[in-house]
């Protein structure tokens, strides 16, 4: 996929979307096919691949769900998916990128920079400690490729407001995980709005977005230390 094919594929559900945009994605694919040749950020290496694995994949957050105005928390950020890319395709959205390491965090800074993203706070902590002081402090929260379902809600939902949102990207094992997480989605009081599928349209491969809504405030036990999240899982 090239990047006309990527902004027709885009204006499909973002309609406002303007060549500037299409070339700060473009700008940040260099950005980090570049990095990584130094310093491993992602598997893909080849620019077509990139553009709709890693840009396009990103952007389908937004196929059922407008950023704009809101105030999301992008946890587990990484080399900057879906964060980067949503604060270039909403503008009026504020993202807060969460990220444990480091190298990582200097990277999302870097890139926030050259790119102009007023829009952009990078933050370098865990998510069971950044929660001491920001619980139930935002309209959304996402996460991407970091965890299974049943570890995503309990890191990701007490960030999120009552009534507010939590999205997760999924790829083949969507049905298997929702299927499983059925405690973690009682425990941490969400429903799911939307269950979002897609076709990648060069790869053919499957993607499905998992949209929750929070219907009440979260026992303050939860987000657990990690440790017990991941040998534990609700």
């Amino acid at each position: 996929m090239n990047f006309e094919q990527l902004k027709s594929e885009l204006q499909c559900f973002i309609t406002n979307i303007n060549d500037e945009q299409v070339e700060k994605l473009h700008r940040f694919m260099d950005i980090v096919l570049t990095k990584n040749k130094a310093f491993n950020l992602t598997a893909i290496k080849d620019e077509e691949t990139f553009v709709e694995k890693m840009i396009l994949d990103s952007a389908l957050a937004g196929h059922d769900f407008d950023f704009n105005g809101k105030n999301t928390l992008d946890v587990g950020s990484g080399a900057g998916f879906p964060g980067i890319v949503l604060a270039i395709l909403y503008p009026q959205g504020q993202f807060v990128l969460l990220e444990a390491t480091r190298k990582k965090c200097v990277h999302l800074k870097d890139v926030a920079k050259e790119l102009g993203l007023d829009n952009v706070c990078v933050i370098n902590d865990r998510a069971e400690i950044y929660i001491r002081n920001h619980r139930e402090y935002f309209d959304a929260a996402i996460a991407r490729a970091v965890a299974a379902l049943n570890v995503l809600i309990e890191l990701c939902v007490p960030f999120v407001k009552v009534g507010g949102n939590f999205i997760a990207m999924k790829s083949q094992k969507a049905e298997e995980e929702y299927n499983v997480a059925y405690l973690a989605m009682k425990r941490l009081n969400i429903t799911l709005l939307k269950k979002d599928k897609y076709i990648l349209p060069e790869s053919k491969e499957d993607r499905t977005n998992l949209i929750f809504v929070k219907n009440k405030e979260n026992d303050t036990r939860y987000p657990r230390d990690y440790k017990f999240i991941i040998t534990k899982p609700l």
